[in-house]
């Protein structure tokens, strides 16, 4: 079995409290036992001592790169517009071509969750396993919705549009019915 690592998130091998570390951390132990196919991730830091041949980062293709780089300074610079989503797309794109590539059978994404990583995984006959840390997604998305309304806020959340919710619960629904 090889194992196929997914993480919106730059790694790193220094500062051991944060997410950067600890898939850092998980990426290695995996390499170590023989296990790890891939690294699909934002970014590395150079005291990462992991083989390239392990790792697809997004910041290796320039237009993605520029692309992010563009939306966090909108981000930054117009406080109401919430490019969040988008950037996760814009990755979940990325990671989905990578993944279709690799030759491992078990996809690991640790938050937040990649439906066109998880279609691909699914085409291919992977098994994907997504780490989340919210309840149900239609429930989140009562609570949001509910939340939005009394507050008299724009909806801004990824569990606010309903067809997403949607897409996510089938999503969540096959994975656990296959």
């Amino acid at each position: 079995m090889k194992i196929i690592l997914v993480f919106f998130n730059d790694i790193s091998a220094n500062s051991r409290r944060s997410v950067a570390y600890t898939s850092y951390h998980l990426a290695r132990t995996l390499m170590a036992e023989g296990l790890l196919d891939k690294v699909i991730c934002l970014g590395l830091d150079r005291n990462v001592d992991i083989p390239n041949q392990y790792c697809e980062v997004l910041d290796n293709n320039p237009f993605l790169r520029a692309l992010l780089k563009l939306l966090n300074t909108l981000q930054r610079r117009i406080g109401w517009i919430h490019t969040r989503r988008a950037r996760e797309a814009v990755f979940d794109w990325y990671a989905s071509r990578k993944v279709a590539h690799c030759s491992g059978n078990l996809i690991f994404c640790a938050r937040p969750l990649f439906l066109r990583v998880i279609r691909k995984a699914q085409t291919a006959g992977k098994l994907a396993y997504v780490q989340a840390l919210t309840p149900h997604p239609l429930l989140n998305y009562a609570m949001t919705r509910n939340e939005e309304i009394r507050y008299g806020l724009k909806s801004y959340g990824g569990y606010s549009n309903l067809g997403r919710t949607e897409k996510i619960t089938r999503v969540i629904v096959n994975q656990i019915g296959s």
